[in-house]
């Protein structure tokens, strides 16, 4: 029997392996009552201690077990459930039925695939982590990338699934993609997961539950597949039609300086689509980009009172709200929607300048958090650094401004002013950002200063005016200026 750990540290169970004793030679752990006298007790106490001093001196000359001979690495293999492959390279798994820990024969996984199956959960709902199936490139459970490519279980007490598929980034091994929505018993469904060079996106019955951005993925020769594993409990669920299918790289605008640009593109698709000279990439008017893009010099981004209105999304952003690939087949890409009368423009940022906007809130309140100004040098909204640099909000329900500007340390690290502004009444607001630290004011009068190290400049910031992750707040901007700090360096006062 297997002696099952916990699905998010992979780690084995002392109180398991209690009851359970181990999976290579164990049955269950019980006393054992002798007739023994105290002196053969003694004597055979000394045997066994001899005799587990012996085995632990074999242990340090040869600590690693045997490998397998070609012989018994054929029974192992004969052991294994086979699949078969279409001439798509679609692989074909025999798991069907109630699940029980079965392995299958090893796959190639490439950049770019998409596991699939069919579920049906039972009436018995597990305690602990249950698992449904599990690919390691690795042999091993958890928790390094290539462990879980992908893994998905039961929650404890649950029938919320565990999707884990990992990445190669720092600490993304064991990363998931969350899914709050619990399966219902006796329901079947049709459970696709896509995974490709930059981002994840998990499906139920074609619908999209879940995506999440991935990095320095690579391909692995030979996973093992599992269904269920052998480290958990099968789930009570009975699976259908696991398939594990190659996937084309996902194409799209790979240039930062587009207005079209896809952080989830892998492979560029020509359609890149950039901004005019002297305007922004919604046709707007903008003034003082030097040659090639430079900032030589002040940066106006707006000079005439503008309504704070909120951008199409993005394109990676349109994709996930319409459902994200068809089928897994690679589409196009939906085309960037050119908001009117919204800011969106593409500007260098060095490393010390200043952000100088004139803000005049409106009558209406946004019940959450609504954007005013949002720099973004990736293409997302939080929370690394360049995600933020700066952006500026309303609270939920409020005219209190939230500032975030970030650095390396913390990504969104920024300053909370107080003072909530009033309705009607024009504010100047002034985010200095330098190489030592931070400093906000709002008409003139210093509001936070902060240390703020570790910072870079960004050749392709996108700003937007509003941005396209909140509600737009319920104001007028009839100023927005980037200047360089030539020269100088913001350097936060001590108190």
């Amino acid at each position: 029997m297997s002696i099952y750990g916990d699905a998010e540290a992979g780690g084995d169970s002392l109180a398991s392996v209690a009851a359970a004793g181990s999976k290579e030679g164990g049955g269950p752990v019980v006393s054992i009552k002798t007739n023994l006298t105290d002196e053969q007790k003694k004597k055979w106490g000394a045997v066994l201690g001899c005799c587990a001093l012996f085995l632990f001196i074999a242990w340090l000359a040869n600590p690693s077990p045997p490998s397998c001979t070609p012989a018994e690495a054929a029974v192992v293999a004969a052991h294994r459930l086979p699949t078969t492959v279409d001439a798509d390279g679609t692989v074909h798994f025999q798991a069907d039925g109630k699940l029980v820990e079965r392995e299958h024969d090893k796959v190639s996984l490439p950049l770019d695939y998409q596991v699939s199956f069919a579920i049906t959960p039972g009436p018995t709902i597990n305690p602990s982590w249950s698992n449904i199936i599990h690919v390691s490139a690795t042999g091993g459970n958890c928790c390094n990338y290539g462990d879980r490519v992908p893994g998905v279980w039961f929650y404890p007490g649950k029938r919320q699934l565990h999707v884990i598929d990992g990445h190669g980034a720092e600490g993304g091994g064991n990363d998931e993609c969350v899914i709050a929505e619990e399966l219902v018993p006796g329901t079947t469904y049709q459970v696709r997961i896509d995974a490709h060079e930059k981002f994840v996106e998990v499906f139920f019955n074609n619908v999209m539950k879940c995506t999440e951005p991935r990095k320095d993925r690579r391909a692995f020769p030979a996973a093992q597949v599992y269904a269920s594993d052998p480290w958990h409990p099968p789930a009570d669920a009975t699976l259908a039609n696991l398939q594990l299918k190659p996937l084309e790289p996902f194409r799209g605008c790979t240039d930062a300086s587009a207005c079209n640009y896809d952080i989830s593109a892998s492979v560029d698709s020509g359609t890149c689509r950039r901004p005019g000279p002297t305007s922004d990439c919604n046709g707007n008017p903008i003034q003082g980009l030097g040659y090639g893009g430079q900032m030589s010099g002040p940066i106006t981004l707006i000079s005439r009172p503008m309504q704070i209105v909120r951008n199409a999304p993005l394109v990676h952003e349109a994709r996930a709200q319409s459902g994200g690939l068809v089928n897994g087949v690679n589409t196009p890409p939906p085309p960037v929607i050119q908001t009117p009368g919204a800011l969106h423009a593409i500007i260098p940022l060095p490393m010390d300048y200043t952000v100088a906007l004139t803000v005049t809130p409106g009558m209406r309140i946004v019940e959450g958090w609504s954007s005013i100004v949002h720099f973004t040098a990736t293409q997302t909204d939080c929370c690394a650094y360049g995600d933020r640099i700066p952006g500026v909000w309303f609270k939920p329900g409020s005219r209190n401004l939230h500032i975030r500007d970030g650095s390396d340390a913390d990504g969104n690290s920024g300053c909370d002013p107080l003072d909530e502004l009033l309705s009607n009444q024009q504010y100047q607001i002034e985010i200095s950002v330098g190489q030592n630290g931070v400093q906000v004011k709002v008409n003139g009068v210093s509001m936070c200063d902060r240390v703020a190290t570790a910072r870079r400049p960004w050749p392709h910031v996108h700003v937007f005016a509003g941005d396209p992750w909140y509600e737009p707040a319920d104001a007028m901007i009839s100023s927005l200026v980037v200047s360089p700090l030539v020269g100088h360096s913001v350097r936060p006062y001590c108190s």
